[in-house]
């Protein structure tokens, strides 16, 4: 089986350029041993936390990591038969032999009203993210005010969406009015454009009672801001901070622990890979409950094409992306 991977062929400075991911061609040969399978990429997902990773990768060694949704070929492995669909984490890849040490979850149960790519959004990393830091950090009732930064980005939205189903008043904070709309239209009450209007200035008019609950996907000065909009008792759930990720230098922000010690502030750092692994079932169990009855949506940006990985990612960390972003193979 041949395939082909990208890696990292040039050290990131700044934001990367396509000239830093070279595609290599590897061969696995036609044999499997006992307990492997043959897979092949359907979907691969583009996220932040491959540039935040960038200072562990090696030169012209490291394939570019990320998951991605596959289907298995040929297997002799009775836990993975073939045509089994799986969220695996293997990088970026066409395709691969495993032993099932590299498998997220079985998806191949994915409910038919809801499109396939939903393997790599609402139901992989992106779903399970967002829910556990709604249901499990911030821990919502009806009626609070909530602000989710980033809130056009795939975890954003899908933050938006289930608070909002919660009873929530769910604001958010864009940049761009297009990107504005797009919130509102998957269920966001409003939200504010932060490249024209200050923190203070947008929780001012879309929370005029204040903000009970912050889900962070952003970090740095934004975020230290919004603690002073926060009401008494309020909980932040620190998801990401995108905002720095291409800086060459730390992200200066205001010192934040009077503004936490004076309001009784709860902020609560967590990740997929040590928090969310023993919640992952009956949060997959929930999210499938939500989008067949219809209170769930894989809104997503969509390219086509493994040569495009390098370009959408780019594109994604810079922005471009409604929801969360996906190559199609």
């Amino acid at each position: 089986m041949k395939v082909r991977q990208i890696i990292y062929a040039a050290k990131f400075e700044g934001s990367p350029k396509e000239s830093d991911f070279k595609i290599v061609d590897e061969d696995l040969g036609d044999q499997l041993k006992e307990n492997e399978f043959f897979y092949e990429a359907i979907y691969i997902s583009c996220d932040p936390y491959v540039r935040l990773l960038s200072d562990s990768y090696i030169v012209g060694k490291t394939t570019i990591p990320g998951y991605q949704l596959a289907k298995v070929l040929e297997s002799k492995n009775p836990k993975f038969p073939s045509d089994s669909i799986l969220v695996m984490n293997v990088g970026w890849r066409t395709g691969g032999k495993s032993d099932g040490s590299d498998v997220w979850y079985d998806r191949t149960d994915i409910p038919k009203n809801v499109p396939m790519s939903a393997g790599v959004g609402i139901f992989a990393m992106t779903g399970l993210t967002a829910y556990y830091g709604v249901n499990y950090v911030l821990k919502p009732k009806a009626g609070d005010t909530i602000l989710v930064s980033g809130s056009a980005g795939a975890v954003g939205t899908v933050v938006g969406q289930l608070a909002k189903g919660m009873g929530c008043r769910v604001i958010g904070s864009c940049g761009s009015m297009e990107k504005i709309k797009f919130v509102k239209s998957v269920g966001f009450d409003d939200a504010f454009n932060y490249k024209t209007e200050s923190v203070a200035e947008g929780l001012k008019r879309l929370a005029p009672k204040g903000v009970d609950l912050y889900f962070d996907n952003v970090g740095g000065s934004f975020s230290s801001a919004v603690l002073e909009s926060m009401n008494k008792g309020g909980r932040v759930a620190c998801c990401g901070a995108v905002s720095s990720y291409n800086s060459k230098v730390p992200a200066q922000a205001p010192v934040i622990q009077g503004t936490m010690a004076l309001n009784s502030l709860s902020l609560q750092g967590f990740n997929i890979f040590d928090d969310i692994p023993a919640y992952a079932d009956e949060i997959y169990v929930a999210l499938k409950q939500w989008a067949g009855e219809g209170k769930l949506k894989q809104h997503e940006y969509l390219t086509s094409g493994f040569e495009s990985l390098p370009s959408t990612f780019i594109g994604m960390l810079r922005g471009k992306n409604f929801g969360k972003t996906i190559v199609n193979m």
